[in-house]
C-alpha cells in the first residue's frame, strides 16, 4: 500500500495532507498516529516518511497547506490589487473560520505547550508568515500605498492576533456576528493605515 498506482507524487502528498488534516482535527496532535494518517489515506508509512521527518512536521506541513490555501484563493480570484485589499479581503473571512480548520490550528497551540518540536515548528510558521507579510507591506508603505507611521511588523501582528483570534471563536462556537458588520469594521481598520488623500 505505497504511492497508488497512476497518482504522482505530488498528488500523493496532497491527499496525505488532507487525510492528515482530517485525522487531527478528530484526534487532536497527541491523539493522532501516523498509522491513523496512513490508514486514512489509503497509503503505508513510506510516503510520509519521504515527505516528512516527524508527526510535528507533518503536522505543521498540514497548517501550512490550510493557511496558503486562503492566500492563494484570494490572490487569484482578481478581488486583490495590493496588500491592503488583501488584508481587507482576509480579514473579513474571519468571521467564518471552519470549525475544522479552527481545530488544527488551537490543536496546534496546545500541542506546542507540551511539544518542543511542535512548538519550535509552530512559530516557525508563524514567524515566517508574519516575516512574509510584514515585507509585503513595507513594499505597499513604500510605494505610498499604506501609511508609513505604523511599523510594518505591528499591522503584520495584529493580522496574526486577529486570525488566531478568530479561530479561537470559532472552535468555541460563539454565537455569529453580523458578517457586513464584521467587513465594515476590517475595512474601517485597514483604512486607517492607508494614507490620507
Amino acid at each position: 500500500m505505497g504511492r497508488k498506482a497512476g497518482v504522482t507524487a505530488e498528488q500523493t502528498r496532497a491527499e496525505l495532507l488532507a487525510a492528515a488534516a482530517r485525522v487531527f482535527a478528530l484526534k487532536g496532535y497527541d491523539g493522532a498516529s501516523i498509522a491513523d494518517i496512513c490508514n486514512e489515506a489509503g497509503l503505508s508509512t513510506g510516503p510520509v516518511y519521504a515527505h516528512y521527518g516527524s508527526k510535528a512536521e507533518l503536522f505543521v506541513a498540514v497548517l501550512e497547506a490550510h493557511g496558503h490555501g486562503q492566500y492563494r484563493e484570494l490572490i487569484g480570484s482578481g478581488q486583490v490589487t495590493d496588500v491592503a485589499d488583501f488584508l481587507t479581503q482576509a480579514g473579513s473571512t474571519y468571521d467564518r473560520r471552519p470549525a475544522a480548520d479552527a481545530a488544527l490550528v488551537i490543536e496546534a497551540i496546545v500541542a506546542s505547550k507540551r511539544d518542543p518540536e511542535v512548538a519550535a515548528l509552530v512559530s516557525s510558521w508563524l514567524t515566517s508568515g508574519e516575516e512574509l507579510l510584514a515585507a509585503t507591506i513595507k513594499q505597499a508603505q513604500d510605494a505610498g500605498v499604506l501609511d508609513d507611521r505604523v511599523r510594518p511588523e505591528t499591522i503584520s501582528r495584529l493580522a496574526t492576533m486577529l486570525a488566531l483570534g478568530s479561530f479561537l471563536t470559532a472552535a468555541l462556537d460563539v454565537d455569529k456576528l453580523d458578517h457586513d458588520d464584521w467587513a465594515r469594521l476590517i475595512a474601517l481598520l485597514v483604512d486607517s493605515v492607508r494614507p490620507a488623500p
